[in-house]
């Protein structure tokens, strides 16, 4: 059935620095959506950012491991409906109690669309019908990113040299050093990494003027790999 976008998802980057989101490929087999190519999308820092439905039920397991990181925040879920069916009639009066039939068990009918739930009958005797069919495996989802980010913040009694630089150590190591790093602080510079291991890396401030503020680090494992 198609389905009509009600209401579009919205996320908001909690980050100093854009954050950017991998959309899969949808091959579109599961009947809601449609064959859509990948993409990337920026999340600007402090502003709400629009998604369609689809590209939202792709992705929502990682939007919402992201929201628990303080990395995004979701502002609203969307809403969506299969289109084609008509309103809900109002439910008729019970009708009276018929005569008990007795005959043969008739073969058994196609699945119809669930309804609405009408209020309790009585209770009628009869004989068990047959059980349906188990139905067929749906199709493996998507495996989600690693749940390994690390971030964290640099003193600057922690810069020394010229020109500046600070050691950032991870407290658990990562398993290779395929990961990006983001860098931003309030001081007008041009931060840099260097000496990326498994363990942690160096900033490189690129200056030898004293810092004022924190300096904020992000890294984040590749997630084509």
């Amino acid at each position: 059935m198609p389905v009509n976008n009600v209401t579009p998802g919205i996320v908001r980057n909690l980050l100093k620095t854009p954050y950017y989101l991998r959309i899969p490929a949808q091959d579109g087999t599961n009947g809601l959506q449609r064959a859509r190519p990948s993409q990337t999308i920026e999340l600007p820092t402090n502003k709400n950012v629009i998604l369609y439905w689809e590209d939202f039920d792709v992705i929502e397991s990682l939007l919402k491991d992201l929201d628990q990181k303080n990395i995004i925040r979701i502002i609203q879920y969307p809403e969506h409906v299969t289109g084609g069916g008509g309103g809900t009639g109002d439910t008729g009066p019970t009708g009276p109690q018929g005569d008990i039939g007795i005959g043969d068990t008739g073969p058994k009918g196609d699945t119809g669309d669930t309804g609405p739930t009408g209020p309790q009958g009585d209770i009628g005797i009869g004989d068990t019908g047959d059980t349906g069919d188990t139905g067929p495996t749906g199709p493996q989802g998507d495996v989600g990113p690693p749940n390994n980010l690390k971030s964290g913040t640099v003193l600057p009694t922690s810069f020394s040299g010229s020109p500046l630089k600070a050691t950032v150590t991870f407290a658990t190591a990562f398993e290779n050093a395929n990961y990006s790093i983001l860098i931003t602080g309030i001081d007008a510079r041009s931060f840099t990494y260097e000496v990326k291991a498994t363990t942690g890396f160096t900033i490189n401030s690129n200056a030898a003027l004293a810092l004022t503020s924190n300096v904020d680090w992000l890294a984040i494992p590749y997630i084509n790999i």
